[in-house]
């Protein structure tokens, strides 16, 4: 089985200045994707004229731009010519505001205005990794799955070119862990590895666990588990010229997509095990941990339970590497607001 990504065949250019190197005062000229935007309003202060918020993006990360208008009609105009999803040539520099930096455009000498003349590998990150040899090492797993009905419903999945498609390009989050083309299936294949690995340890001492009376891991429902986890991603998120998010990831999230794409498909084989429906389903919807954290179960029974764990540890490392490698900085370390600590990076 092959498959094709729509970004291979774009190439970075290596002149592009991306969101994640700009710095107060530099001087921007340069393409950007469209996140969103906010309609223009009239200065405080009551002078003529008024501004208006875009937040552009490329692969490295996005950034406000506030265009400065002079007359109303103008401004109105260049507004409306810009979409979100669109991609925008701008002229401008870097200033800040309330700690935070921004791109400044001035009506007068500044440019905002949409372009067709951009490289599309610039705004949207794709994974190192050959999408190919990520599908091939998939497929190899699910050859390894002895059970029938698993093995059946995963390649019931995947037999399908549109899903095969989906599940190779599509991103594993939108802004922090593997979010870029092909980040899904590369995490996928961190959890089948990290999880399969564990389950072979804990087998290879076979003579203590049967003496303990321990059960082995199901290494059939941890693979499938970590390959339906978070399946309903491919729907969660939409890749254009940004990831971002869909409606109905917006409206419902993954769990819940991945939870009714799953019991849809196997309602389509025939004598199905209950029992390992709800597995499977449990999987899903625990693998979050906590509920706080957004799972709608906890994890119940050992295979749950690993996976869960090894979703967090392949998460926030990818997430921590990622912030060491597109630091900006001479520091030895930065602050990670969200995470409320400090990452070191030396």
């Amino acid at each position: 089985m092959t498959i094709q990504t729509k970004f291979e065949s774009e190439a970075t250019t290596s002149s592009k200045q991306f969101v994640s190197q700009l710095k107060l005062g530099t001087a921007v000229e340069d393409c950007f994707a469209v996140k969103f935007k906010k309609p223009p309003v009239a200065y405080r202060t009551g002078k003529p004229g008024s501004w208006f918020t875009v937040q552009i993006a490329d692969k490295s990360g996005e950034i406000p731009l506030k265009y400065w208008g002079k007359d109303n009609n103008k401004t109105e105009k260049i507004f409306a010519e810009i979409d979100s999803g669109s991609v925008v040539f701008v002229k401008g520099r870097v200033t800040e505001y309330n700690g935070s930096l921004e791109i400044s455009v001035d009506a007068h000498e500044g440019v905002v205005k949409p372009t067709t003349n951009f490289n599309l590998a610039d705004l949207v990150a794709t994974s190192l990794h050959e999408i190919k040899d990520l599908v091939d090492e998939l497929l190899g797993y699910i050859e390894q799955i002895r059970d029938p009905f698993l093995n059946q419903l995963c390649n019931k999945f995947f037999n399908n070119p549109k899903n095969l498609k989906l599940f190779s390009e599509s991103p594993a989050a939108m802004m922090r862990h593997q979010n870029y083309v092909g980040g899904l299936i590369e995490h996928t294949l961190n959890l089948i590895s990290m999880c399969t690995h564990y389950a072979a340890m804990r087998a290879s001492d076979m003579a203590v666990q049967a003496l303990e009376g321990i059960p082995p891991l199901d290494k059939d429902l941890l693979i499938a588990g970590c390959i339906f986890h978070d399946i309903g991603k491919i729907y969660e998120f939409e890749t254009k010229t940004t990831i971002d998010i869909s409606r109905e990831g917006m409206l419902l999230g993954h769990i819940p997509i991945g939870i009714m794409m799953v019991n849809d498909l196997i309602k389509e084989i025939p004598d199905f095990p209950e029992i390992l429906r709800l597995k499977i389903l449990h999987i899903i919807l625990s693998h979050h941990g906590k509920l706080e954290y957004g799972s709608l179960k906890e994890p119940q029974f050992p295979e749950a339970e690993l996976i869960h764990h090894e979703d967090q540890v392949d998460s926030k490392v990818d997430y921590m590497l990622r912030q060491k490698e597109e630091a900006n900085t001479d520091d030895p370390w930065i602050w990670n607001g969200k995470e409320r600590r400090h990452v070191y990076l030396e």
